[in-house]
């Protein structure tokens, strides 16, 4: 077997165990949960959040 195949045959059972989506899904989780301390953050060191409107998305 070529390592090719190998490396196929790994990728191909992650992605029936669902061990891919699974780790997706973790990681999603976790950079949301940063993502939301940092505002957090940003709130404390700017105040009632008033200032933060000039970060805000248009």
């Amino acid at each position: 077997m070529s390592i090719e195949n190998a490396i196929k045959d790994v990728i191909s059972e992650s992605l029936e165990s669902g061990m891919i989506e699974r780790l997706v899904a973790e990681n999603l989780e976790k950079g949301i949960n940063k993502s939301l301390e940092n505002l957090w953050r940003l709130r404390n060191v700017f105040g009632s959040g008033s200032e933060l409107n000039r970060f805000s998305i248009q």
